[in-house]
C-alpha cells in the first residue's frame, strides 16, 4: 500500500470512529492525517509527513478546544432546550420560613426555591411564578409579573 492511501485510509476510519462516538476531537486527529497524507502526494519524506501531520493535529485539536472554551453556554439546569420545564408556571400559595414551599406541579408535589433573595422578616410573594432553573426536584421560581386590566367605569345614572 502507498503512503497517500495509507494516511487517507486512516483518516477516513477515524471519520468513521467519529460518527459512531460522536466526539469532535477524532475529526481534528483525522484533518492532521489528511494532512500526512497531501504531505505523502507532494512526495515529502515520511519523517516531514509524521511532523505535518502531528503539528495539523495538535493546531486543529488546540483550535478547537479553545473555540468550545470560549463559548459560553447556558448551565443545562438552567437551558429551555434541556429542561421542559422552563417558563412553565406554577402556583405558590404560601411559602415555608426557610424560604422554600411545596407546589403540584405536573400531577406530583415539588419542593420550590424563590430566586429572590429574602431578607429576614419579609415576605415572598405568593401567586403564580414562572420556573427558572430546576435543581434536582426542586423548582428555582420568580414571581410572573401579571397585568389586569383597570375595571370598566359603570355608569351610576340610568337613561330615562
Amino acid at each position: 500500500m502507498s503512503t497517500p492511501i495509507f494516511w487517507w485510509s486512516l483518516a477516513a476510519m477515524l471519520v468513521l470512529l467519529e460518527l459512531v462516538t460522536g466526539t469532535v476531537y477524532l475529526l481534528m486527529v483525522a484533518i492532521g492525517f489528511a494532512a500526512g497524507g497531501i504531505a505523502a502526494h507532494f512526495g515529502l519524506q515520511d519523517s516531514s509527513q509524521l511532523l505535518i501531520a502531528g503539528l495539523v493535529c495538535g493546531a486543529a485539536t488546540l483550535g478547537w478546544h479553545s473555540l468550545r472554551s470560549r463559548r459560553k453556554e447556558p448551565a443545562p439546569q438552567a437551558d429551555k432546550s434541556v429542561q421542559m420545564d422552563i417558563g412553565e408556571t406554577v402556583e405558590v400559595r404560601a411559602w415555608e420560613s426557610n424560604g422554600t414551599a411545596r407546589v403540584m406541579y405536573r400531577g406530583a408535589e415539588w419542593s420550590v426555591q424563590s430566586s429572590e433573595t429574602a431578607s429576614v422578616g419579609t415576605l415572598l410573594s405568593t401567586g403564580l411564578h414562572r420556573i427558572i432553573e430546576v435543581r434536582g426536584n426542586t423548582l428555582i421560581v420568580t414571581p410572573t409579573k401579571t397585568f389586569s386590566a383597570a375595571p370598566a367605569e359603570t355608569s351610576s345614572t340610568a337613561n330615562g
